[in-house]
């Protein structure tokens, strides 16, 4: 970044620009990991703590606080991904901070915390963190004009990888930036985390759905299209049915770990699918078949990402 943020908990954003604009090896070796006794006691001792199945809680995209719901399954899948993904040394690091948090023993669960400290009215700096108002018609996301008056997503997210990265930065902290980290690279992934500020990301676009249940655009997008792919499956199957998918040709073709390229390619849907076949606001199986494998490819994005990116952090070995 090239400017610094000082914001309400006393830290301040990076003053040296970003190292996330670069690529990495797309064929992760996995081997045998060695966990710590006592962190794999803390772990086996813990119970599962996670939000109720609501389908991927989301933040509005816009600066009034407008509730949604990319559903709590949604952030538990991409980050399920995200946890395969992990070579041995990002994995110990990723269990040994989560042997320190008393709610969440497993990775899954605990990226659906950022929605709940939301929800409660904890860390209010971040409200505007899980996402990004880009303007119709853009040529895509600009810092300068989408991220200078309020954190943004795409900020958000350098931030918290570079806490992860600082040795310096206590635990606790450390704890909170990847439990932030993994729920907002989930949200960037989400089309409508980087929609238009005059809708708030769909979110005051009406919209009724099989049932005639009311709702709006958003939730069409975190909820509704999700639901209908999943059918029976719970989060854990869903998410392994995914990561199964995913092709040598994926990783080749998703090795950006800029947050930047993957806002600009949510931005691309919200302009080219979002709003296409909507009818008169009332969105069907059909709409939902016809956007079905965008929003798998997105989440698989965003679970094969993170992991990348945790990786990167961690150690690559």
């Amino acid at each position: 970044m090239a400017a610094t943020r000082t914001l309400t908990d006393g830290t301040r954003t990076l003053a040296q620009p970003s190292t996330l604009s670069r690529t990495f090896d797309p064929n992760p070796r996995r081997g045998p990991i060695s966990i710590n006794p006592l962190i794999l006691a803390a772990l086996l001792g813990g119970g599962l703590a996670f939000m109720p199945a609501v389908r991927w809680v989301s933040a509005p995209a816009a600066p009034a606080p407008v509730v949604s719901v990319w559903s709590g399954d949604g952030h538990m899948v991409v980050c399920d991904i995200a946890w395969s993904e992990l070579r041995p040394l990002a994995r110990k690091a990723v269990t040994a901070l989560l042997a320190t948090d008393p709610d969440y023993a497993r990775f899954g669960p605990s990226c659906v915390w950022a929605d709940r400290v939301r929800a409660g009215g904890r860390f209010p700096e971040y409200t505007s963190a899980h996402y990004v108002n880009i303007p119709r018609g853009a040529r895509g996301y600009d810092e300068a004009r989408d991220c200078s008056e309020r954190l943004c997503v795409v900020e958000a997210i350098e931030i918290m990888a570079d806490r992860l990265r600082d040795p310096e930065v206590a635990v606790s902290d450390r704890l909170q930036a990847l439990k932030f980290l993994g729920h907002f690279v989930g949200d960037v992934h989400q089309p409508l985390h980087a929609g238009y500020g005059d809708d708030e990301g769909g979110n005051t676009v009406d919209a009724c759905v099989p049932g005639d249940r009311h709702t709006n655009l958003h939730h069409v997008w975190d909820g509704f299209i999700l639901s209908r792919m999943m059918g029976s499956l719970d989060w854990r199957a869903y998410g392994k049915r995914l990561e199964a998918q995913i092709t040598p040709a994926d990783r080749r073709a998703w090795a950006s770990l800029d947050p930047r390229d993957w806002a600009n390619e949510s931005f691309e849907i919200v302009e080219t699918e979002v709003y296409v076949g909507s009818g008169e606001g009332c969105f069907t199986d059909a709409y939902a078949a016809a956007h079905q494998s965008t929003v798998e490819r997105r989440l698989k994005q965003a679970g094969f990402r993170l992991g990348a990116l945790l990786n990167d952090i961690f150690g690559s070995a």
